[in-house]
């Protein structure tokens, strides 16, 4: 049911907020592409994000999570 995909998606979860998504990447094509999509729930709002990058390999992978945490710190939404 919903709750327990809710519960799969957590990534982190403070005091403040809880952050949720999923991470892809496509190799199919001759250009690699990697996504992070989610949302965050504050005690206020929830924030969806999407985000979809070009990888060249499994060495940037971890950039997905590191732009989009870095967007949702620069926003105010994360700290």
């Amino acid at each position: 049911d919903i709750n327990t995909l809710k519960q799969i998606m957590i990534e982190e979860k403070t005091e403040d907020y809880i952050l949720r998504a999923k991470s892809g990447w496509s190799t199919r094509f001759e250009q690699e592409s990697g996504w992070y999509v989610g949302y965050v729930e504050t005690k206020d709002d929830v924030w969806f994000f999407a985000t979809n990058i070009i990888t060249k390999g499994a060495k940037d992978l971890a950039k997905r999570k590191e732009i989009t945490l870095e967007a949702l710190r620069l926003n105010g939404i994360i700290k």
